[in-house]
């Protein structure tokens, strides 16, 4: 599934989205607009990575699920410009968290048909440790680690959202400052609990990729983009990131020294769910600068 916008001057570059872990095209219908108002790209496009919202998970020949890895989602980015037709497009390629990780691994197999890589908080190169810990190390086990996950994932994600009501995601823009802020967060909740709990076959597809993806695997290829030196990279960082930290940006930057680090004060991993945070994040792509905060 992908959503498309297109407002632009056919001249000006294609700019592709690419989510993270666990949201979906949902979580950036606000940006896609504000990106395609902005007049700087022919098109905008943002898609469902397999087994996420309305894309179906991924299956090899004998119809069972294929393991998880970067390489196979940046195969599925490849695949779906060729099918739209977009394939020699220039493209300013937006990834977000894991997001970040597939981006970083199609640049490097195409760094041809980029114009500019923009990271927003992207996972992959320095690990994290709440996936490291033991319960992921539990669940990395084989035959044990599917059957706790089937037996107490559910409840266990379901509690999380409950009880966090995604402050990671949104840092210290939080939603009572934010206009429409309730709506914002009953809308998110309904969306993650539906892929939850109707989605068929969501739970065990985003349990491969906890621990399929090598989340601190992509060392070769972030230097890959380093060397390069085809077109900009910018690292958009909020500066309360709980999830991927923004002290993680100097790793980045040490393998990829052209890198421009963005600071957006106040967010969290995933501000871009409201239109506040979209509005700055549409910025910094845009322009390549945190916005002035007296704006």
């Amino acid at each position: 599934y992908c959503l498309q916008r297109g407002r632009g001057a056919p001249d000006k570059p294609l700019v592709v989205l690419v989510h993270g872990l666990a949201f979906f095209t949902f979580a950036f219908q606000h940006l896609v607009e504000l990106l395609a108002e902005s007049g700087e790209f022919a098109e905008v496009l943002a898609y469902d990575r397999y087994g996420r919202g309305r894309s179906e998970v991924a299956t090899g020949g004998d119809g069972l699920p294929v393991p998880h890895t970067p390489e196979l989602f940046a195969e599925q980015l490849r695949e779906l410009l060729c099918r739209l037709g977009l394939q020699e497009r220039p493209v300013v390629l937006v990834g977000t968290s894991m997001g970040g990780m597939i981006s970083v691994v199609y640049a490097a197999r195409y760094p041809q048909r980029l114009v500019r890589l923009v990271l927003l908080a992207p996972a992959g190169l320095k690990r994290v440790p709440e996936l490291e810990s033991l319960t992921m190390k539990l669940l990395r086990l084989p035959v044990l680690g599917p059957m706790i996950f089937r037996l107490m994932g559910l409840q266990v994600q379901l509690k999380r959202i409950d009880e966090m009501k995604f402050q990671d995601d949104l840092g210290k823009l939080w939603f009572d400052e934010v206009e429409g802020g309730d709506e914002v967060l009953r809308n998110l909740t309904e969306t993650v609990r539906w892929q939850l709990l109707e989605k068929p076959g969501y739970l065990m597809d985003f349990f491969r990729t906890l621990v399929h993806v090598d989340w601190g695997g992509i060392h070769e290829e972030v230097s890959a983009v380093g060397r390069h030196g085809g077109y900009d990279v910018h690292l958009v960082w909020g500066t309360d990131d709980v999830v991927v930290p923004i002290s993680h940006h100097s790793e980045w930057l040490e393998r990829v020294p052209r890198g421009k680090l963005i600071e957006l004060r106040g967010h969290g991993h995933s501000n871009y769910v409201h239109k506040h945070g979209s509005r700055e994040i549409c910025h910094a792509i845009v322009h390549g600068e945190a916005p002035n905060p007296s704006q």
